[in-house]
């Protein structure tokens, strides 16, 4: 449904791609107020955990959130989040439509919207509320929003971040951690053995706790959507989605494609840039995880969260109907779909962006805003291979965890020259076209 979506709105939005400028984030004032309204808030939230909790517990609770939110305060003055009337009024009517029926929702929030292009949000411990770009993109509908709004209130409500802070604080207090490493200390052979199978044991601990979680922020929020104007099925439409997302991997480009972009006047296409290794024989039995990834996921199996909730909830009713976006959902939509490149390009991550023009490209041969990224991310490429940092913004070849496109895209670039990387990126920043 998504790819249908995306496909209509590339050929009907092309000349509003033509002239679309990205949110600028350049304002330093404005962050710094930013930074230090966020900063006001952490301090207030540290001072209510040392006073609320035993002193061993609450000082160790209390240390481990001045770290993270020194670290937060950082991304906000370097200009992770955007501050953007459309994003934050839109937001706004969600909350306030969630807050018709549901008293117990706060009153005072505090929402920021990430430049991330993933499909995520997540709530701090103080109460700020962290919502992806992506989300605006991936989602369908205002009410597959409010779905994802309502399960992370859910977790402020429940107050998850503080409870499992106190659990971590009180087992690195407790006598039986303070000997399991008294005892690794004192053996002679395979202490870091040892030390691993301890990591991996309070690893496992901390996942099973999320996963339940996960769930009691699924049941409440279901409970939230019920009591507010929106229709609750949407809670499992935006499930589905996550789920969906969650296994998309880069995919979709043609070989003919790079033909058409990369054969340059100066620089004709060479048959060896595809080349590509053969993992034919590769082995796939021989890799295995020294701790396994799925019992310690932040968030459990989505499909799990979906049955469990149908089994408790058996009068959930299903949406027996398409939901339209509104009309300022369909606006954010398209900006963030154009911010795709833009934020990957803001995290570093130009191999992808790379990728992600030439996607668009093949379906729309002439889109200047796609060619112009081309030439910016290719320019960071090159400096990159130069400064030998290209394995910084480009990611190596692993069979097991990419798709075959996504596999030839990284041969591709891997197998590209410093000059003629140069010549690539030189030719699009000229802004010209291919012939």
């Amino acid at each position: 449904m998504k790819l249908l979506n995306l496909l209509f709105i590339l050929f009907t939005g092309s000349l509003w791609a033509q002239n679309y400028i990205p949110i600028d984030t350049a304002d330093r004032a404005k962050r710094d107020l930013a930074a230090a309204s966020f900063k006001n808030s952490g301090d207030e939230f540290i001072k209510f955990v040392k006073t609320s909790y035993p002193k061993k517990v609450g000082k160790i609770m209390a240390l481990s959130y001045e770290e993270f939110y020194k670290d937060f305060e950082k991304q906000i003055k370097d200009g992770s989040f955007v501050y953007d009337v459309r994003f934050s009024s839109y937001i706004d009517k969600i909350l306030n439509q969630l807050k018709l029926g549901n008293p117990n929702i706060p009153k005072d929030l505090r929402v920021l919207i990430s430049k991330d292009p993933s499909l995520n949000a997540y709530c701090l411990p103080n109460g700020t509320f962290v919502l992806n770009m992506g989300l605006f993109y991936w989602l369908d509908n205002d009410d597959e929003v409010a779905s994802v709004l309502a399960h992370e209130l859910s977790h402020n409500i429940l107050k998850h971040s503080l409870k499992r802070g106190e659990a971590m604080a009180n087992d690195e207090l407790s006598s039986n951690n303070k000997n399991q490493i008294k005892s690794i200390q004192k053996q002679k052979y395979n202490k870091s053995r040892a030390a691993l199978e301890l990591y991996k044991n309070k690893l496992y601990a901390s996942g099973d706790l999320r996963k339940k979680n996960e769930f009691q922020a699924d049941s409440l929020g279901l409970i939230i959507m019920k009591n507010s104007p929106f229709n609750e099925g949407a809670f499992v439409d935006a499930l589905e989605l996550m789920e969906e997302y969650d296994s998309i991997k880069p995919s979709g480009l043609k070989e003919d494609i790079y033909r058409k972009v990369f054969s340059l006047p100066n620089q004709p296409f060479k048959d060896d840039w595809m080349k590509r290794e053969d993992f034919s024989n590769y082995d796939y039995s021989l890799y295995k995880e020294k701790i396994d990834k799925d019992s310690i996921a932040t968030h459990p199996e989505i499909e799990d969260r979906i049955n469990k909730l149908r089994t408790y909830f058996p009068g959930m009713k299903e949406i027996d109907m398409e939901l339209k976006p509104s009309k300022e959902l369909e606006e954010l939509q398209k900006i963030a779909k154009y911010e795709q490149v833009p934020s990957l390009y803001f995290f570093e991550q130009y191999g992808a962006g790379i990728y992600i023009c030439l996607y668009y490209l093949q379906k729309d041969p002439e889109n200047h805003f796609y060619k112009e990224w081309l030439g910016k991310c290719f320019e960071k490429i090159y400096e990159g291979r130069k400064t030998y940092r290209l394995n910084r913004y480009l990611d190596r070849i692993e069979p097991k965890d990419q798709s075959e496109s996504y596999q030839q895209f990284l041969s591709f670039m891997w197998n590209l020259s410093l000059d003629e990387i140069k010549n690539i990126s030189e030719f699009y920043n000229t802004k010209k076209a291919p012939e």
